[in-house]
């Protein structure tokens, strides 16, 4: 384990830990109210943009607000829209149809994950990919960062990569993890009516479904038919 303190190009003010939605968008956000600390914020990440995410790509209107007030348009993104989304808990549901304007806008993680980390770039933000985090040691003073490639330091790290990421597992050494299955369905958009027949049904490109035990299930019962055409 380090002990010292990292050569000055690998001390950063601010270190990231995790390169999607949330690690790329609290960078923008901090370029955007302390531009003078851009250069000094450095980003990990351990997989390389695009990279492969399983999820179902739903976009609410909260996020797609934030997007917004960090200068950011996510029409430019492929995506569809969802006119309607259905919430189960318990056997109960909650339908959200908001009048003249989506539910949700559905995204190919992939696509929005890199097209967030291209903005973060444009803003000069530095992002390492490739970078895999081994250890997390907190200082009196600052945060040491092991990784497979070398050790950085940090007056401030920011955990963004997931809930078994190892940011959690530092700070929460003996809470035990809860594994949420997550099912990705290719299925048609719209059926022939009245038919039973498997073989007459379009092909679709796919519409995916996230099940998530620990809080709701979400079942998108009334997306857009364009969604199965563009997803």
């Amino acid at each position: 384990m380090t002990t010292g303190l990292p050569n000055a190009n690998r001390q950063k003010s601010i270190l990231i830990l995790g390169a999607g939605p949330s690690g790329l968008s609290t960078a923008l956000r901090l370029a955007q109210i302390a531009p003078h600390l851009t250069d000094r914020i450095l980003i990990l990440e351990k997989a390389h943009h695009p990279r492969p995410k399983l999820c179902a790509g739903g976009l609410t209107a909260d996020a797609e607000a934030i997007l917004q007030r960090l200068g950011l348009d996510v029409s430019e993104v492929p995506h569809v829209d969802a006119s309607a989304a259905h919430l189960d808990f318990a056997g109960k549901g909650l339908t959200i149809s908001p009048p003249n304007t989506h539910a949700l806008r559905i995204i190919r993680r992939n696509e929005f994950d890199a097209w967030l980390a291209m903005k973060a770039r444009d803003k000069g933000i530095e992002i390492r990919e490739g970078v895999t985090v081994k250890n997390v040691v907190s200082r009196n003073d600052f945060v040491i960062v092991e990784t497979d490639a070398e050790t950085f330091a940090a007056q401030i790290v920011v955990g963004a990569d997931g809930s078994n990421g190892i940011t959690r597992r530092r700070i929460l050494p003996n809470d035990s993890i809860h594994t949420a299955r997550v099912l990705e369905v290719l299925a048609p958009s719209q059926p022939p009516p009245n038919s039973l027949n498997l073989g007459e049904v379009p092909k679709a490109e796919g519409v995916g479904f996230d099940i998530i035990p620990l809080c709701l299930k979400m079942n998108n019962k009334s997306l857009n038919p364009r969604y199965a055409n563009s997803a």
